[in-house]
């Protein structure tokens, strides 16, 4: 049967395009949709979902693609399909009214509202039937139409109750930021922690590499030993564990076991950023080269897979291929056996617990052993030769594995989320000493400077040729810091007159100027039913958090201290929550680890191809300094762009005709230093 498209047909959201031919009458969201249900005097469910979500996917076969169903939402109801990545700020206001309402949350997340947008009822998935304990969808909408028909008041009063639990009441007043919110949040996360398999709590675990990155900056600040095992411990557990992908790289979205063995098999972008930055702080503290093959290991799935041909970075790879949830990843014993012959594949059957019976629902899932020299000995080999041997197995089954169906593709653009991806290409380059990295967020920066500026103002993402959305807080913010790694690496002072542009304007569409901090929307977009101000980090650090470290970044590079004001009232904004909810505002605290100090501005004078500045480049590159930034003078043109930003710039230069690094450490110099043993000698004790 041909089915005629709905109205989702003329978007460019892949998750949107997913149900543009569904029985469903959908729209997006929009004026339009509110208007008909005004005149109609009917409600507006609104779904929201993305396109690597497993059980948005199910729920739209089971419902969407229902006739029955259809007819019902068609019938009693106005449909309207959100991307949550697109639109996160629907998503996080109406989440929070789910949370509220029913104390969880999750996607695809379903609302049933009034048509002037204010909730009444919500829920998740819903069966098409009555089914395990779970109201089928077949039967809930015909008896919300009831409700909405016979007990209009009733609804009005539990809007109201809910809007009310929902938006966030009167703020705390603004708090001190002092080093013992860190000593209070590090105490949480040690209660917190699985000594046994790593990470924090029980199942589903999580990576929340914004807390393991707090870790080492408090390791960093007090040198506390336990807080790098945790990291370590952690880490490592994810790099043995089914949460890898140890075929293709990078890693999946988080596991529903406590041993990292069992992945919910989405892989997003913003997650390969975060895990890969955390490795190469690790590796730079620790110089382990596992965490460096770590995060190269990511770089190669992102550089490979979710690269789009322009440089930009697409959103992410779904969890199901064929209508199945992991089919793409999984693997049967005599699969492997058949692939890998039977002196290779005893051996990597028992490196990466392969059973003839499986060991997740009859298949496979691919995890390390933790000793792989044990099972070396085991199989009669060389520990010497275990590697370079199951890095040839690997190679086989992936090439296998390339002929099956890959799961979708989202690829679409997001600002924020490619904003991540260039802070940890820039940063790899750094510490990985790779150029490549370096190139690839430059290609990515460029994009986003040429398409998704449209008339003045950054937007939010790109799919399909065109630009949507105005961008939000997350877009700027992280935007701007990654413009700002950007240049540490490379440092053309031309991403610092960019990153200046989008940190003013972030300024003027979002700054809270009464309370300080920053809101999601800007003061130029249409009002929704609140105007919220993240605060807490999750999966996405918070806007506030990475605009806060960004101004403060930015008024070390340009000596500009109104950035750094802004900075302070951010962080003071959020004392409060920082002192009873540290353990959920990870890249908050890290900011404000940069705010407390002591913070140091490097500047490296000589150029590039000055084999004395490239080696005090390459001596800075093995040092974790998470309160520090860099900068060079290059002796070239490129310093009238860089003293027109940064003044206090000029007078630094060659020290006796020889390059040298001056280090600035809370408003006080010291003196420049001329050669590399000094210089690696001086940055040991900062």
């Amino acid at each position: 049967m041909v089915r005629t498209a709905n109205r989702l047909i003329h978007e460019t959201s892949p998750y949107l395009l997913q149900h543009a031919e569904n029985p469903v009458d959908w729209y997006p969201w929009g004026q339009e949709a509110f208007d008909r249900a005004r005149t109609e005097d009917k409600p507006v469910f609104v779904s929201i979902g993305y396109s690597a979500c497993h059980w948005c996917h199910v729920m739209e076969q089971e419902s969407y693609q229902d006739p029955q169903i259809a007819s019902l939402l068609n019938a009693f109801f106005i449909s309207v399909k959100v991307d949550r990545e697109e639109r996160p700020d629907l998503d996080a206001i109406y989440m929070d009214v789910a949370q509220a309402m029913t104390g969880s949350g999750g996607w695809p997340l379903s609302i049933f509202m009034t048509p002037d947008g204010k909730p009444f009822f919500c829920g998740t998935y819903f069966p098409p039937k009555d089914a395990a304990g779970r109201l089928g969808f077949a039967n809930l909408l015909p008896a919300l139409h009831d409700v909405w028909v016979q007990r209009r008041g009733e609804i009005m009063e539990i809007t109201q109750q809910t809007i009310e639990q929902a938006i966030q009441g009167p703020r705390p007043p603004a708090g001190a930021v002092s080093e013992t919110l860190l000593h209070k949040t590090f105490d949480q996360l040690q209660q917190a922690f699985d000594p046994e398999f790593g990470g924090f709590g029980q199942a589903p675990k999580f990576p929340q590499p914004s807390l393991l990155s707090f870790l080492l900056v408090y390791h960093q600040r007090t040198k506390n030993e336990t807080a790098l095992t945790m990291v370590a411990q952690t880490l490592q557990a994810m790099a043995a564990g089914g949460i890898r992908d140890h075929l293709g790289g990078g890693f999946h979205r988080y596991c529903v076991d406590r041993e990292w063995h069992i992945p919910h098999f989405e892989k997003m972008l913003s997650d390969q950023a975060l895990i890969a930055g955390v490795c190469l702080q690790m590796f730079q503290i620790t110089h382990d080269s596992q965490y460096a093959e770590m995060a190269k290991d990511v770089f190669g799935y992102v550089l490979g897979d979710l690269t789009d041909a322009s440089g930009g970075f697409y959103t992410a790879e779904d969890a199901d291929s064929q209508g199945q949830e992991g089919l793409f990843y999984l693997w049967d014993y005599k699969q492997i056996m058949s692939i890998l012959g039977p002196v290779d594949g005893p051996l990597f059957a028992a490196c990466y617990q392969v059973r003839p019976q499986g060991n997740f629902e009859s298949k496979n899932i691919l995890h390390r052993v933790k000793n792989l020299a044990q099972a070396a000995q085991d199989a009669g080999v060389r520990p010497d030769e275990i590697e370079a041997l199951l890095a040839r197995s690997r190679q086989r089954l992936f090439e296998h594995r390339a002929g099956r169906v890959r799961p979708r593709r989202d690829e679409k653009i997001i600002t924020a989320w490619n904003g991540l991806m260039i802070s940890a290409l820039a940063y790899g380059s750094i510490v990985l000493q790779d150029p490549a990295l370096c190139e690839a967020a430059q290609r990515a920066a460029n994009l986003l400077l040429e398409d998704l500026v449209v008339q003045g103002r950054l937007r939010r993402s790109f799919a399909g040729g065109r630009a949507a959305q105005p961008a939000f807080l997350e877009d700027y913010a992280f935007l701007t810091n990654g413009l700002l790694d950007l240049y540490q690496a490379d440092f053309d002072p031309r991403w610092l007159s960019e990153a200046i542009v989008f940190a003013d304007e972030m300024l003027v569409l979002f700054e809270d100027k009464e309370d300080g901090g920053f809101f999601f929307t800007g003061s130029d977009t249409d009002a929704l039913i609140v105007r919220q101000k993240p605060r807490y980090d999750g999966a996405l650090p918070s806007g506030n958090s990475i605009a806060a470290a960004a101004l403060m970044k930015l008024s070390a590079l340009t000596s500009r201290a109104s950035y750094f004001e802004h900075a302070r009232k951010t962080l003071s904004a959020f004392a409060a929550d920082m002192q009873e909810h540290g353990s959920a505002m990870g890249q908050m605290l890290i900011a404000a680890d940069f705010y407390i100090g002591p913070r140091q501005e490097i500047v490296i004078a000589g150029p590039w191809h000055d084999p004395a500045a490239a080696a005090f480049i390459h001596c800075l590159s093995g040092h974790f300094l998470p309160r520090a930034v860099r900068m060079l003078k290059t002796a070239t043109s490129r310093d009238s762009l860089l003293n027109e930003i940064n003044p206090s710039l000029r007078n630094l230069g060659l020290l006796n005709n020889v390059p040298a690094v001056y280090i600035c450490q809370n408003y006080t110099c010291q003196t420049p230093v001329a050669n590399v043993r000094d210089l690696d000698n001086l940055l040991s004790t900062l």
